[in-house]
């Protein structure tokens, strides 16, 4: 359970990243 919750903050956090720069949101998804 706590990975799910680790996946959705990430998640959070490529929404908001994604509108910066697309090519941080490969490195965060890794």
């Amino acid at each position: 359970m706590a990975y799910s919750n680790l996946l959705r903050a990430n998640m959070d956090g490529l929404k908001k990243r994604d509108k910066k720069s697309k090519s941080k949101k490969s490195k965060a998804a890794q």
